[in-house]
């Protein structure tokens, strides 16, 4: 049932994939497949080595809807032979086919000669060269053996998942005319796939640069947010040195006064207070000094630290964007873009430098007018307290109405479940009832199914007796057995329906059910 309902899934038109039916020696009946002539899929790039261990550039062998529609089938039972579907005898096909080897060959460089004669028979030399180029289009690594070539290529095209058989006696005589268009047909389909793995790595190389380009515009805002905490750091340096200047310079005029003038014990006195009020000034900015020197110091090793970081993330991306051929700026890659970072571009000399000052009156003012929004915001919550608790006292009142609607609402509540429970009971029966027609239905199904077996089993003991018979006879019996098939599969379609809309008219009804009570409800 779940097979037939795949096949069904856009409606109760028939099938587009091949129907197949398995008996105990699971014999394969018939292939229906669309004709395809190139078959052109994504491909990872193969892994060199022996054609056992190659890596395999498509996914599993396409069966049934991936073989051409004319494919030979030599009975039932038998192994099945792809037919290729490629008008290969035709001189404008294979004339076309010539003409695509040679243009991607001179675009590639090809090192041999090209002339005429070669590429309309060439010899078994030569097409193991072009062979051997194309393929190392695909892995550059690859060699190909100097014996048993006419064992290798043929591998080769099949870990590739050539859909096509090329023989190994094919080989010995390449530029035969009955040979040829089938080795060239093998090598257009080569060109195919390169051409489709080169556009996947151009696409893989665009998404890696908009990642380098991401990167390198990440590390440039890191190195300048680094260079502007430097000179931040570099401003207040300056301006501490600058006041403990100042103020060494008002302590030599002290001096210089003292030593030149007479005092009275009482003036000394009150020098000997203010030097040593002086002096403790001096230690404290001393020890202030002290402290942003020693932040200083802290401060560059930190950013000696992020700078070291900074320039080996920089050589990383410069190493990157090397292999990737973005730099210099003539590179393959670059597009005549210039992606190289240069670190004095990024230096103070490029950037805004900006000096913070602390301002005392300022302080006290932002100090001022931010106490007074408190006091205000204060008095505000106040007023606010007050009115949450009128708002509570008439809530109050508000809660004790509601309750009695609640108790009103709960006897409401009661009777009406006791009306769903009734409601339930009446749709289990009918669910049960509908149960009961569905297991009905799927005896009739094996029922009919066991027989067209049947009819397969006596079909196939027919099959042996005439098979001397004519092919137009064979075609008959498969004929009969497609329409046994289709009037099984026409069966289950039609019991599918019918529990769909089954399944369809429950729905319908909870959700009318479910659409008066709602209604029921906000009457209530």
């Amino acid at each position: 049932m779940e097979r037939g309902r795949m096949s069904r899934a856009t409606g109760s038109r028939p099938s587009d994939l091949p129907m197949r039916v398995q008996d105990s020696n699971r014999m394969s009946m018939v292939y229906t497949t669309p004709q395809s002539k190139f078959g052109k899929l994504s491909i990872p790039k193969p892994q060199s080595g022996t054609s056992e261990r190659r890596t395999s550039f498509f996914g599993a062998r396409t069966s049934g809807a991936g073989m051409p529609r004319n494919s030979i089938m030599s009975g039932f039972g038998g192994t099945e032979k792809i037919k290729d579907a490629r008008p290969l005898h035709d001189k404008s096909f294979v004339q076309q086919c010539i003409r695509q080897l040679h243009e991607f060959l001179t675009e590639q460089g090809y090192p041999g000669t090209l002339s005429s004669k070669t590429l309309q028979s060439p010899s078994t030399k030569e097409f193991v060269k072009m062979f051997e180029f194309i393929y190392r289009q695909l892995d550059p690594t690859f060699e190909m053996p100097n014996s048993k070539v006419e064992e290798e290529i043929p591998a080769l095209l099949k870990a590739l998942r050539y859909p096509f058989v090329l023989s190994k006696s094919s080989m010995y005589s390449v530029g035969a005319p009955h040979t040829w268009p089938q080795a060239l047909a093998a090598l257009v389909w080569l060109i195919d796939t390169v051409k489709v793995r080169n556009k996947m790595e151009k696409m893989k190389l665009q998404a890696d640069l908009k990642k380098l380009q991401s990167y390198r515009s990440s590390l440039e805002t890191f190195e300048a947010n680094l260079e502007k905490k430097a000179s931040e750091l570099d401003d207040e340096l300056d301006t501490t040195v600058s006041h403990l200047e100042t103020l060494k310079h008002e302590r030599n005029e002290l001096q210089h006064l003292l030593q030149n003038q007479k005092f009275t014990p009482a003036d000394v006195e009150r020098i000997n207070r203010e030097k040593r009020e002086l002096q403790q000034t001096i230690s404290s900015l001393s020890k202030s000094l002290e402290d942003a020197e020693q932040h200083k110091w802290n401060e560059e090793i930190a950013f000696a630290k992020a700078k070291e970081k900074a320039e080996l993330k920089l050589a990383e991306y410069h190493k990157l964007a090397r292999k990737l051929k973005l730099i210099p700026q003539s590179a393959e890659n670059a597009c005549g873009h210039d992606f190289e970072i240069r670190p004095s571009e990024c230096g103070p000399g490029s950037m805004v430098q900006y000096k913070m000052q602390i301002q005392v009156l300022t302080l006290i003012s932002d100090v001022e007018e931010e106490n007074s929004r408190l006091t205000n915001a204060n008095l505000s919550l106040e007023e606010s307290c007050e009115q949450v608790n009128f708002d509570i006292t008439e809530k109050s009142n508000d809660v004790k109405q509601l309750r009695e609607q609640i108790r009103k609402l709960d006897e409401r509540l009661d009777f009406d479940m006791q009306e769903i429970a009734r409601e339930e009971q009446e749709w289990a029966a009918e669910i049960e009832s509908v149960e009961n027609h569905c297991k009905l239905l799927e005896k009739k199904v094996n029922y009919g199914y066991d027989e067209a077996v049947q009819q397969l089993k006596a079909a196939q003991q027919e099959y042996h007796l005439v098979l001397q018979e004519t092919n137009e006879e064979r075609r008959t019996v498969a004929n009969n057995l497609a329409s046994v098939f289709t009037t099984a599969a026409d069966h289950l379609s039609i019991t599918e329906v019918t529990l769909l809309q089954l399944h369809i008219s429950f729905l319908h009804n909870e959700k009318e059910s479910a659409s008066q009570k709602t209604n029921f409800n906000s009457e209530v």
